[in-house]
């Protein structure tokens, strides 16, 4: 392997470059990591700004949706801080600054990572403003196309807006928060559409001072709606949380401090009700804000889509976009092991399982160690 590409300078894609540069060496004639954003630190980017609406509720992963684009700012919120601590957010020889609290806010998370591309020269080898349009396999080359676009670009510019490359192997580290998902709730469609102003998602949630005096309910049980829902306390004039599982404890109710209520079995558009699963009725608040996590999209590969136009390909990416499959070790494409996924895994604890990750790939790549036949 000489021409390795990877796909985002994220965390993912600045611990791939790290270690890929560190362990092929001299046998690498091309390391290029491709960001269409204009720095990097992928999902800790803070941006106020909110590029479009997400489908609300989620649809089917339809041929046309695969190849768009996701929003490019990021779905953080003001006040985010690590939900683990920053112990477990670190590389194993590089810890976090011990003056910073154990769950540091978002902008530190940030630095970390810059300054660990700075320490390894890592802005050499990113191309950034460049967007990657689409990864193709070449079987009578053994080797991958790769498919860019400079982001922004005019066609009064003095280079190309599209260009391709090849390379021996492709990394994709474009992450997973970036593409919205709101379950399937019988009658949201038609309640989106009535009352769209009263339904987001958590990844367009910024600040609690966009809400004051409102009622909110907050929906679901993850890190995310635990952290919305405390940063608009003291900001709302009501404030609930509709879980599908109740906390076992009052103890743990008294922490959460947030009323909950059983999950939405249905709204109803016509008056602005909400029929809860336990079969009542209540008024609908003034803005529902689904934290229910977030889709896979991988826009670059729509082959291997589940869909009826893969060209035979196995699909990695299942049609409603939530679960991923034929990765060997979720890592290796399995038709074609050269194209490789970090971070694919959830409910884990990401940074040590990425690194992890990392270091198997670079051995493989470097020829240290190999893949099952």
């Amino acid at each position: 392997i000489r021409r390795v590409a990877i796909v985002g300078a994220g965390v993912s894609g600045l611990m791939a470059a790290r270690y890929i540069q560190q362990e092929c060496g001299a046998q690498l004639d091309t390391l290029r990591v491709f960001e269409r954003c204009d720095r990097l630190g992928g999902v800790w980017i803070y941006s106020e700004k909110i590029a479009s609406r997400p489908d609300l509720p989620s649809r089917p992963m339809s041929l046309e949706e695969a190849r768009r684009d996701p929003p490019v700012e990021s779905p953080i919120y003001a006040s985010l801080h690590t939900n683990l601590p920053h112990r477990l957010m670190a590389l194993t020889h590089r810890p976090y600054p011990s003056s910073l609290p154990d769950y540091p806010p978002y902008p530190d998370v940030l630095r970390y990572w810059e300054e660990f591309a700075h320490e390894h020269a890592l802005h050499a080898h990113i191309a950034f403003n460049t967007s990657v349009k689409l990864v193709e396999r070449m079987v009578d080359r053994q080797a991958w196309r790769v498919v860019l676009e400079a982001v922004g670009a005019t066609d009064t510019s003095a280079t190309p807006s599209t260009w391709e490359e090849e390379f021996d192997a492709v990394v994709v580290c474009n992450g997973h928060h970036q593409v919205a998902y709101t379950p399937p709730i019988p009658g949201l469609a038609a309640y989106c559409q009535r009352w769209p102003e009263r339904v987001l998602h958590s990844c367009e949630y910024r600040r609690p001072e966009h809400h004051r005096d409102m009622d909110v309910m907050v929906v679901g049980n993850g890190p995310s709606a635990v952290d919305i829902a405390r940063d608009l306390r003291g900001h709302v004039r009501r404030l609930s949380r509709s879980i599908r599982s109740t906390p076992l404890t009052d103890e743990l109710r008294r922490i959460i401090g947030v009323p909950l209520v059983p999950e939405i079995a249905k709204p109803v558009e016509q008056q602005a009700w909400l029929v809860l699963r336990d079969g009542r009725v209540v008024p609908a608040p003034d803005q529902l804000i689904f934290a229910t996590g977030y889709r896979y999209a991988f826009p670059f590969l729509p082959w291997l889509y589940e869909h009826d136009e893969n060209r035979g390909w196995p699909p990695v990416l299942a049609r409603d976009g939530l679960s991923c499959r034929n990765l060997y070790r979720q890592i290796y494409y399995t038709a074609a092991p050269t194209l490789a996924f970090l971070g694919v895994p959830t409910k884990v604890s990401i940074m040590a399982l990425m690194e992890r990750q990392v270091w198997h790939l670079a051995s493989v790549l470097s020829g240290q160690c190999g893949l099952p036949p």
